[in-house]
């Protein structure tokens, strides 16, 4: 279920979309074997794997790991049939804590926009046809976790999961989009389909498992097919109308692109000119490669341009770059004059999203050149460097 929840995602949204690759939620399904064995099977000594895999979760996608335990605790709390020990009450709670913790506190999570709450509730406006897949999941799992409390052994377990998988569809109310429906919908087929087996199919060899066998066989077909056709229109286009290179960086990247290696080098070249620290300050739509190509890291923003969607993130990061004594732009934000190509995709919504994005960038970085007193110390074929004169 997991992978097949995936693989129906095709070619671009694995290219474009990082945020769907199921390696965000790769320690979910072994979480699910271990919350299966401590409260299915009362083996209470999984206890220790299960916080072991949630902990490393968190350094993955630490909301993931927030709505599981919250999930765990709150089922046990609210269901006096289970009966657990005092401690293992209390390693629950000292576990949440420490994952609050880390939430709050930790580097790691502060370019991640969909801890910011507000996005969720005060984000997108959610269309007919998108309420209404809520609803429908929603009621799904309402129905499975009502109609399995005749069976106390199977019903803690089904409603952890499934109070997992109301909690992981605020992932979808974040940025309804339907490839964002991939991570939260196999832990919503995995429940659904361990209710079947549990409550309406009894026999050892089951209709179900045939039928489950032949969509697979038909879906994993139909997905790789559709993979590998998409990869093709894809990069055929590239190959046939576009000038390929090949860029090299030792122990880095050895492959062929559409981008002259000469930007990419001279932009490594006056980084470490600049900045011999690991850790650099840069403004930039191509600050998601430049960095790791250079052999440093941002400093705290990755993809700030298209993350940058409102006057809070705006401002946070005009009060974090505004006291860099070096900092690295690129030389379209930079000249206000630049033009912009390819007007001919004007009317693509992506296309309009960017460059309104550039633009408010553009407002961000001249109020840092006159507000912080920057002046330009050179200017390179990609990027610029601006100090801070005090």
């Amino acid at each position: 279920v997991f992978t097949l929840s995936y693989i129906l995602l095709d070619f671009l949204n694995f290219y474009l979309t990082p945020t769907v690759s199921p390696i965000r939620q790769i320690f979910i399904p072994i979480i699910f074997y271990f919350i299966y064995k401590i409260y299915y099977e009362k083996k209470s000594n999984f206890l220790k794997y299960l916080y072991l895999f949630l902990l490393l979760q968190a350094f993955v996608f630490i909301e993931l790991t927030l709505f599981l335990i919250i999930s765990i605790i709150f089922q046990i709390l609210i269901d006096r049939k289970i009966k657990i020990s005092r401690k293992e009450n209390l390693l629950n709670f000292l576990f949440l804590f420490l994952i609050i913790l880390i939430f709050s506190f930790n580097n790691f999570n502060n370019d991640n926009f969909f801890s910011s709450f507000n996005f969720i509730f005060l984000g997108p406006n959610l269309k007919f046809m998108e309420l209404c897949i809520i609803v429908v999941l929603l009621c799904i799992l309402m129905y499975v976790v009502s109609s399995s409390v005749k069976d106390n052994k199977s019903h803690i377990f089904i409603k952890i999961i499934s109070c997992y998988s109301m909690f992981s569809i605020f992932y979808y109310v974040w940025n309804p989009s339907y490839k964002h429906l991939a991570p939260i919908i196999w832990p919503i087929t995995f429940i659904t389909l361990f209710f079947i087996d549990k409550f309406i199919i009894f026999k050892k060899f089951t209709t179900s498992l045939v039928i489950l066998s032949l969509v697979t066989i038909f879906t994993t077909y139909y997905a790789i097919n559709n993979f590998y056709t998409e990869k093709e229109l894809f990069y055929g286009s590239l190959n046939r109308y576009l000038k390929n290179y090949e860029l090299k960086i030792e122990n880095k990247i050895s492959m062929y692109t559409t981008i002259n290696p000469i930007y990419i080098h001279d932009s490594c070249r006056i980084i470490e000119k600049h900045n011999k620290e690991k850790l650099i300050h840069l403004i930039s739509i191509h600050d998601s490669y430049i960095p790791f190509l250079c052999n440093k890291a941002n400093s705290k923003y990755d993809q700030l341009i298209l993350n940058m969607v409102n006057d809070d993130i705006k401002n946070k990061a005009y009060n974090f770059f505004r006291d860099k004594k070096i900092i690295f732009v690129d030389n379209y934000i930079d000249d206000v004059k630049a033009t912009t190509y390819y007007e001919t995709y004007e009317h693509a919504v992506d296309f309009r999203i960017k460059i309104k994005a550039i633009k408010e960038t553009r407002k961000l970085f001249n109020k840092l050149k006159i507000d912080g007193n920057y002046r330009l110390v050179e200017r390179g074929k990609l990027i610029s460097v601006y100090e801070k004169i005090d």
